[in-house]
């Protein structure tokens, strides 16, 4: 969120403000240089409590799909490409070929054969 996100740099820039009047204090020998690090730590503390709630809306404002669930639609929609590549000899013979659609038959299914073949060493590709 835009909000949380200026915050969080105009408290970077206050902790560097911080950090830097504490060593300067403690260069000079102030004593009032506990005050200054007891500032600067609790400016730090604030800073990381902001850094890690943007961390919690940036997971939460995401959608996840659990692995399983995305295999499972993954796999269905394989099976569906393959059903459709499978039906193509018989639905587009006869357009591709009208004079001998049997011919046209064998190379479209030659053809679904190796697309078959291309898919399946791809995905034994991807699991080596």
């Amino acid at each position: 969120d835009g909000t949380l996100k200026t915050t969080i740099e105009q408290h970077r820039r206050l902790v560097s403000q911080a950090q830097g009047v504490w060593e300067a204090s403690m260069d000079q020998g102030d004593s009032n240089q506990g005050k200054y690090q007891t500032a600067y730590n609790a400016s730090l503390k604030t800073l990381m409590a902001l850094e890690d709630e943007q961390k919690v809306r940036l997971k939460e404002s995401r959608d996840f799909v659990k692995r399983e669930e995305a295999e499972e639609s993954m796999r269905q929609l394989m099976g569906e490409v393959l059903a459709v590549l499978d039906k193509l000899g018989l639905d587009c013979a006869e357009k591709c070929n009208p004079d001998n659609p049997a011919m046209a038959i064998k190379a479209l299914e030659y053809w679904v054969r190796s697309a078959r073949n291309i898919l399946s060493k791809d995905e034994t590709q991807k699991d080596a």
